[in-house]
């Protein structure tokens, strides 16, 4: 939508996989400029996940999340790197990412710089468990935070095993959660409140969905390629897998 409600919002999105992407793609198409930076070479994972259309061989994962989006292949770990990101955000109104806790900080490029590249600038930060707190290392996916939340357990048949939904609930929930705050953020900038961050976790987010839980926070850090999921019943209860 060229000419959408949004089409004087300039977002860079540093997001890959589902739950980041989702969020930009969402403002994306309300007409915001969303420029989408991806890894020179091999680009976003999501590219080669899911099936591909008939019709060009295209994945439709991609296709949905990458629509309306303008693209740029960009080393953003390097110097020359960060100083095209630096001119990018210094036009932008937001930023979106969903890297592991910690990985743009590592970069030299976290919150704090970033502002002091754009004071003004929203950031929209989609983790796992959060920037912070005990479980901030932890590696984190869709369907953990979909197991941890109970959602499976909610599915499927009563005198069978948990099931999880037929797509990536919790990583859709939580970029559309994502995009509902930072559209709250820009909306807030209006009278004043600048430079703020959104921080969203992907297992509250979750948990809320079913339900039990509604929190503000909310997001989702993602890794790896295609996995294997599977479940197993020990004496203690159900356990959840991803390898």
């Amino acid at each position: 939508m060229a000419d959408g409600p949004l089409k004087n919002i300039r977002i860079i999105e540093l997001g890959h996989v589902v739950a980041g992407p989702l969020a930009a793609t969402l403002l994306a198409d309300f007409g915001a400029d969303v420029i989408k930076i991806e890894a020179p070479g091999a680009g976003d994972m999501v590219r080669e996940l899911g099936p591909k259309a008939v019709q060009d061989g295209v994945g439709v994962w991609w296709k949905t999340l990458g629509r309306n989006k303008r693209l740029l292949a960009l080393d953003w770990k390097k110097p020359e790197g960060q100083a095209v990101l630096r001119k990018l955000v210094e036009s932008a109104d937001a930023l979106v990412e969903n890297f592991r806790p910690g990985v743009l900080e590592r970069a030299g490029i976290g919150p704090d710089i970033l502002r002091e590249w754009n004071p003004d600038l929203m950031v929209l930060r989609i983790s796992g468990y959060g920037q912070d707190g005990p479980m901030v290392k932890t590696p984190a996916f869709g369907r953990a935070a979909e197991a941890m939340s109970g959602l499976p357990h909610l599915t499927g048949h009563a005198d069978g095993p948990p099931m999880h939904p037929g797509f990536p609930a919790a990583d859709s929930t939580t970029g559309l959660m994502g995009a509902l705050g930072l559209m709250m953020a820009l909306f807030a900038k209006k009278d004043g409140v600048a430079g703020r961050q959104c921080r969203n976790r992907a297992a509250p987010v979750a948990r809320g969905r079913r339900g039990r839980l509604g929190r503000s926070e909310t997001l989702c850090d993602h890794g790896g390629n295609h996995r294997k999921y599977g479940r197993d019943q020990p004496k203690t209860g159900w356990l959840y897998f991803g390898a």
